[in-house]
């Protein structure tokens, strides 16, 4: 039986290793990208010199247009809020689930409800319906993150950026620093090894912890 790693090892993820995971396709003219990750994709895009207004589609699983309609700079159309056009690198990263689509251009308020006027949004990437609001709108870029992080554009450039090496970099350090947190946390719910009865596992010695008949380890290792 292959031995238990020590809680100092845990904790400091020495059996951990960051493995990357990510899906990319192309659809038509667009090229999307999928993954597990969290990535704040305005990071990685060498943005142009150019201005942009954001189209947010849906947010926090609530109607976009009531969610920012009332913020400045903002305003409804239908269901949905897009705001002015923005100086600077625009914010594709939020603390909720979102889909939005960025836009270099103005767009008559008519095109944009009548692209959704097929009903269902979402990102659905094998559904038609989805990619013909895509064609019809002609995003710089779509960003949606619901179940996972989707990324699209008819750019291959910057969807290529959200996994370069200098992304890669990133993910990792951010992979890296939630596993610590969560392992810490992890410790401090169930540690310490305060007995005084030893671990309920054969042949081990260690003291059990408070909320369990088992040491540390072996109650992380039960199924």
């Amino acid at each position: 039986m292959k031995p238990l790693q020590t809680i100092k090892d845990y904790l400091e993820l020495k059996d951990w290793a960051f493995k990357p995971q990510f899906e990319t396709g192309q659809h038509g003219e667009f090229f999307w990208l999928a993954t597990d990750h969290i990535i704040d994709c305005s990071e990685f895009i060498a943005w142009p010199h150019q201005s942009f207004s954001i189209l947010m589609i849906t947010f926090d699983g609530s109607n976009a247009g009531y969610c920012f309609a009332s913020k400045p700079n903002w305003r409804a159309v239908g269901e949905f809020a897009i705001s002015n056009l923005l100086p600077g690198r625009p914010v594709l990263s939020y603390q909720a689930d979102f889909e939005l689509m960025l836009l270099d251009r103005e767009l008559p308020d008519q095109q944009i409800e009548d692209a959704f006027a097929s009903g269902d949004v979402g990102t659905h990437l094998d559904d038609p319906k989805f990619w013909n609001i895509l064609s019809c709108l002609q995003p710089y870029c779509y960003v949606a993150y619901t179940d996972q992080l989707y990324f699209i554009s008819k750019d291959k450039a910057i969807v290529d950026a959200m996994y370069s090496q200098q992304a890669l970099d990133s993910v990792e350090r951010s992979s890296k620093e939630y596993m610590l947190k969560s392992r810490a946390s992890m410790w401090s719910m169930l540690g310490p090894e305060c007995g005084p009865e030893v671990c309920a596992e054969l042949g081990c010695d260690r003291l059990r912890i408070q909320l369990a008949m088992r040491c540390f380890m072996h109650q992380l290792a039960r199924p």
